[in-house]
């Protein structure tokens, strides 16, 4: 090179980095008849390129018992974690399946992960907690820190390809029989309801569902979410007397189906002598 000023700018950024635009002036300079070359120098500093690891939620809604519009979407925990071991800036190691990082979701469903994560990173996310009406998933999904070239400063790495990842709601079943108390033979045309623990009038109004007894004196109440609730008989079948009890029921597991058999006493017979 010539003696002069020359102007340097970096064409090309070491890989995971991201390539600095800053122009530098330097000047060869004669350094003396002894010297037969002279030198200068300019220095860059290269940023790392960052990712950010987020994801979206929706939650089941049923609109008979009324859930999934009361907050429950914040409930919802999920967890960032090595695919493999990772190797920190200051060199130490993180595990395979190390726990990184837990985030909540948003009002909107939405949860963003702010840990620092190096370019290559082989990560996933998991659900760890959710509201207690639905199921928690124990899916792993993958996401990968792959480098986005020199010119990208930021990287954004949506979980499941973006797709919104879905709850379900947990549900149970309640299957009831009923029976004549003497003969135990099956009553057909009982009428009973599922109620709120909280109910103090026990109407066909006031139920959350309603259920009447066939044939085979079965009555069966499905898609009943995670919680307690009471049974009650709001109609006798006829010729019978009214069964006043309440039987209590939980739902802790999806699919759970609770069985249970209420009984009724015929009306007497009034005898009349002629």
């Amino acid at each position: 090179m010539y003696l002069g000023k020359y102007t340097v700018r970096e064409t090309k950024a070491p890989y995971g980095m991201v390539l600095n635009d800053e122009s530098k002036s330097v000047e060869l300079t004669y350094a003396g008849e002894t010297v037969e070359i002279t030198e200068t120098a300019a220095e860059f500093y290269n940023e790392r390129q960052k990712a950010e690891v987020s994801l979206s939620k929706i939650l089941g809604k049923d609109e008979t018992f009324g859930i999934g519009n009361n907050g429950e979407i914040l409930s919802v925990q999920f967890g960032l974690y090595a695919a493999e071991d990772l190797t920190a800036a200051d060199g130490s190691v993180i595990p395979k399946d190390g726990l990184l990082e837990i985030a909540n979701c948003n009002e909107n469903g939405n949860i963003t992960f702010k840990t620092d994560i190096p370019v290559g990173a082989k990560l996933y996310v998991k659900e760890i907690a959710t509201d207690s009406h639905y199921i928690l998933s124990d899916e792993k999904y993958p996401v990968t820190f792959d480098y986005a070239g020199q010119d990208t400063a930021f990287v954004e790495i949506k979980a499941n390809g973006g797709e919104a990842i879905k709850n379900d709601i947990l549900y149970g079943s309640v299957k009831g029989l009923k029976i004549d108390r003497e003969t135990e033979k099956s009553i057909a045309g009982a009428v009973f309801g599922l109620f709120r623990t909280d109910t103090s009038e026990f109407t066909k109004e006031t139920a959350v569902l309603i259920a009447e007894s066939g044939k085979d004196g079965l009555f069966v109440f499905e898609k009943i979410p995670y919680g307690n609730w009471l049974v009650k008989e709001l109609q006798p079948a006829d010729g019978y007397l009214a069964n006043e009890e309440i039987y209590p029921v939980r739902i802790g597991e999806n699919g759970q189906t609770i069985g249970i058999t209420v009984v009724n006493d015929r009306i007497p017979e009034i005898k009349t002598n002629a």
